[in-house]
């Protein structure tokens, strides 16, 4: 994997650190999305890392990443993979992995395309969709989808440190 997606609940310093860090392994981050958070990185309610994820994939990329293990994450990688249609790594996801294989064991994720074949057959294995133009583009002029009550929409750019382009 050399072009990744990056989501962060770090400020937008710690954020281009770990572009820098990756960027020195060949790996190119094609679009990001960053939370600025200083504390209280576990409050981060799941829906908003979805939204980040969201956000922040803009164009082609091997891999989302979801960096910080303080941040909720193992329960939407199925969900986001279906839905952005590439592979979704976390910090504790691999953090885990890489003691299962020192262990001699073998990871496991079911509906995680990176470990269970059957979900590299669904959606995951298909091209990625690009989102319409306006999905995320502030004031389109483009009316409001209808959201089911106690839904809000989708966060602007601006709330999550935008894409990079």
């Amino acid at each position: 994997m050399r072009r990744i997606v990056l989501v962060t609940p770090y400020t937008k310093s710690v954020t281009d650190a770990l572009e820098e860090y990756l960027a020195a392994a060949d790996i190119a981050v094609v679009g990001r999305a960053y939370l600025g958070l200083t504390g209280e990185i576990w409050r981060v309610p799941y829906r908003d890392v979805v939204d980040m994820a969201r956000l922040a994939v803009v164009g082609s990329a091997d891999a989302l990443f979801i960096s910080c293990t303080n941040l909720p994450t193992y329960d939407v990688i199925p969900q986001s993979e279906a839905e952005l249609r590439m592979p979704v790594l976390s910090a504790n996801q691999v953090t885990m992995w890489s003691a299962l294989r020192t262990m001699g064991a073998q990871a496991v994720g079911p509906y995680q395309a990176l470990v269970d074949p059957a979900a590299r057959s669904g959606p995951v294995a298909l091209p990625p969709v690009p989102p319409p133009e306006e999905a995320y583009a502030g004031s389109s002029g483009a009316p409001e989808p209808d959201l089911p009550d106690g839904l809000d929409p989708p966060p602007s750019p601006e709330e999550y440190g935008g894409p990079t382009g």
